[in-house]
């Protein structure tokens, strides 16, 4: 039994594999044959036919060699493979590694320590918290625990760390912003290349 598969003919998605139904048998009974000298009927086998049915192409489609690797990939009319992706798409893409460079990280220097801070937002409400503190209260001074150690922190380090770390955030968005209007003007079209220009923007 082969499975065969299809695509839609107009807009190359994948329509899956058809398995023709199983083989089977039509018997067809034979009249006896009579015996010229005795005049008796002498019983013959049924004719038996193998039947082995053909699968039907659905609709508006065209055979393929086999199903893609993804279920989202279309066929070209010689091989799967992936849709242009739409402007809807690439904004998205964008929106996805704007978010994954925000949340990477900052090092900071306060004084001699280079401290490895992180810029998720659950550590920026922290870094705000902080900050508001620091702001209303000179003295204040507090033990920040970074990626790579504990660090003692005074009102100034903490202003030094969260205005480090709005910087970060504003360059990811201005750099978004960039990336957005080149997509809107259609000089990127495909998600590397939305990659590419992000690094560019982020370098200045």
């Amino acid at each position: 039994m082969t499975t065969k598969y299809f695509a839609d003919a107009t807009t190359g998605k994948d329509l899956g594999g058809f398995a023709p139904a199983p083989a089977y048998e039509v018997r067809t009974p034979q009249p006896p044959i009579i015996d010229p000298e005795t005049g008796a009927e002498i019983p013959q086998d049924d004719l038996v036919e193998t039947v082995t049915p053909e699968v039907v192409p659905p609709p508006n489609s065209v055979g393929v060699p086999g199903p893609p690797e993804h279920g989202d990939m279309v066929w070209n009319g010689s091989a799967w493979e992936w849709p242009a992706p739409t402007v809807a798409d690439l904004h998205a893409h964008l929106s996805h590694i704007r978010q994954m460079h925000e949340a990477v990280g900052v090092t900071v220097t306060v004084g001699s320590d280079a401290m490895e801070i992180e810029t998720d937002l659950a550590s920026q409400a922290k870094i705000l918290g902080a900050r508001v503190a620091a702001d209303n209260d000179p003295g204040f001074a507090t033990t920040w625990s970074a990626k790579n150690g504990y660090f003692s922190l005074d009102a100034a380090g903490i202003v030094a760390v969260s205005d480090a770390v709005l910087t970060h955030v504003n360059t990811s968005f201005a750099a978004k912003k960039s990336v957005a209007d080149q997509i809107e003007a259609g000089t990127l079209t495909t998600p590397p290349e939305v990659e590419a220009a992000f690094t560019a923007a982020l370098a200045g």
